[in-house]
């Protein structure tokens, strides 16, 4: 059928995980969520909603680099094109980033369709609330990673006619798929945000549920990407007067294979990535000047690296506790995002002021000397610096990438040499938007990003 939904693959997935999810009713065709424990289940299966979040555009970007003998030896198409930026990335795969995160929204969808029938004053409010907030984070959350692979960068100027992401808004699978501008994107995401905020409690009982913190983290993050600093700099300071816990490294233990632990006070909402090899050592090498751009008193550098003896540097410093990577929100990236913003808007010294406070946590105890800076340019250059220091492997460079190439002082060229052949990410280039899936094209008829 030319206009099936794009998203049909991951639908009959996620249905029949559904189906065995609720096995324990007695007639199967009864397997829907009719009530607020139903929905509670689906809003903790983390397998669709916190788990396998998009991860190529981490290949793609510029914290690693793969040598060719490991390039060679990847079994997955899919690591290979990211890292070299080509245009069938996803098309070895039916299990993707696309399709990964259309299966969260169905399950989200599954959820806002099913408390809309439930009547708020015959159940405990507050869980019903919770529910309704955690349904509709999850969804802003997938619009958001979605937009940032497979739509433009956000330009206010062209927002109008951007093409933006397929906006499914109901758990029906017939209807027909239409791309969204890219101000309609953004204003979904916005909008489902703002609906969470008053229906979430600020801290839930586990990071994996959303709370009213990652409503408001998102909702600054949103808004950086979007050049809304001001905005940005509201939801961030929102966020940072109900929680600015932030973890000292001087109490990490370094000996650890691990030595962040998962789920730490810093952490507000535990999400991870899609496990593609090219992200995984050997495969994955820290790029090294970046490595090498830590002071040696920098605890970053010792808690985040494992340096080898083959000279290779291998990131250990997730989130996630693990080797898998974290993609959620966490108290340092608020600090960035209100210092950014500050940065922009003028307000250096009150920038600067936040890098410090972050900092002195990441230093050696006693040897920090605060970071200064003589005007905004001055303190926003420091800032962005630390940003990705801070932020490695979480998801969040290639946005970076793509939201500074808009600003020549910012603008980044990336290079890369596989088996003698060189190839070349320039700031205007076509290939920080992915291609749809070649299966979604052809079973939609959506317009193929070029």
């Amino acid at each position: 059928m030319k206009h099936i939904i794009a998203i049909a693959i991951a639908a009959i997935f996620l249905l029949s995980s559904c189906e065995n999810y609720l096995a324990m009713k007695p007639d199967k065709a009864l397997a829907v969520p009719n009530g607020l424990s139903d929905m509670q289940a689906l809003l903790d299966a983390t397998r669709f909603l916190n788990e396998s979040r998009p991860a190529a555009h981490m290949i793609a970007s510029d914290n690693l680099y793969i040598e060719d003998a490991d390039w060679n030896a990847l079994y997955d198409v899919t690591s290979k094109n990211a890292y070299t930026w080509q245009r069938d990335v996803f098309n070895d795969f039916d299990t993707n980033d696309w399709t990964n995160t259309y299966a969260a929204l169905l399950h989200t969808n599954v959820i806002i369709d099913g408390i809309g029938r439930v009547d708020r004053t015959l159940v405990n409010g507050m869980e019903w609330d919770a529910v309704k907030g955690g349904a509709l984070f999850h969804r802003a959350m997938a619009f958001y990673e979605l937009a940032q692979l497979f739509a433009k960068p956000y330009d206010a100027s062209a927002a109008e006619t951007d093409l933006g992401v397929v906006l499914r808004l109901e758990p029906a699978i017939d209807q027909p798929s239409v791309r969204a501008s890219l101000q309609q994107t953004y204003q979904q995401i916005v909008g489902d945000l703002k609906g969470a905020v008053p229906l979430l409690p600020i801290h839930t009982e586990y990071v994996t549920r959303p709370s009213k913190l990652a409503a408001l983290g998102l909702l600054a993050r949103t808004y950086l990407v979007m050049g809304e600093y001001g905005q940005a700099l509201e939801y961030a300071n929102e966020f940072l007067g109900l929680n600015s816990e932030l973890m000292d490294f001087n109490t990490k233990d370094v000996s650890l294979a691990n030595p962040i632990e998962q789920f730490n006070e810093e952490v507000v909402y535990h999400s991870t990535a899609f496990g593609w090899p090219g992200l995984s050592y050997p495969s994955a090498k820290v790029d090294t000047l970046l490595y090498r751009s830590y002071a040696d008193n920098d605890l970053r550098k010792t808690l985040f690296f494992e340096p080898h003896a083959s000279d290779d540097i291998e990131f250990r410093g997730s989130y996630n506790g693990a080797r898998g990577l974290f993609t959620g929100i966490a108290t340092d990236e608020l600090y960035l995002i209100r210092a950014e913003c500050r940065a922009r808007l003028g307000q250096w010294k009150e920038a600067m002021e936040d890098l410090n406070e972050l900092l002195e946590k990441r230093y050696i105890e006693g040897s920090f000397i605060d970071f200064d800076a003589a005007d905004a340019e001055e303190a926003l250059n420091i800032v962005l610096q630390e940003r990705r220091k801070e932020l490695i492997f979480r998801g969040l460079r290639w946005t970076d990438l793509r939201r500074l190439n808009n600003d020549p002082r910012f603008a980044v060229e990336i290079m890369r040499t596989v088996n003698g052949q060189a190839y070349r990410l320039s700031p205007d280039n076509g290939g920080y938007i992915f291609p749809i899936p070649l299966k979604v094209i052809e079973s939609s008829g959506i317009p193929q990003n070029k």
